[in-house]
């Protein structure tokens, strides 16, 4: 009989110790999900920052592109212009515009 209670003794400090161990190391993962918790958000943050400067780089691109093209129809239309005014002053005239059209086409 004192040997079964011995072994319930050791048995109880052994599930103690082992109680203690499996505390401590829930304790240490629990440290572990907040940092990985806290380097998420860090992440998530950066990612945003990032995703908003790819926004405003887009959007100025976009812009960037608008003015070129605006620019190239100033320029076309300038040098028209100024083809349409040498060819008066030399005593000629184009054809209107929609017929011009018709013979790009063509």
């Amino acid at each position: 009989m004192s040997n079964s209670v011995f072994e319930y003794i050791r048995q109880i400090f052994t599930l103690t110790e082992a109680q203690q161990r499996t505390q401590h190391t829930v304790k240490e993962l629990q440290g572990e999900v907040r940092e990985l918790t806290r380097t998420m958000g860090e992440q998530l943050r950066r990612n945003e920052n990032t995703i908003e400067r790819l926004a405003f780089e887009v959007q100025r691109l976009r812009d960037e592109l608008h003015y070129a093209k605006q620019h190239e129809a100033d320029q076309r239309e300038k040098f028209q212009l100024r083809i349409e005014n040498k060819l008066l002053k030399a005593g000629l005239r184009l054809p209107p515009a929609n017929e011009r059209d018709k013979e790009n086409e063509e």
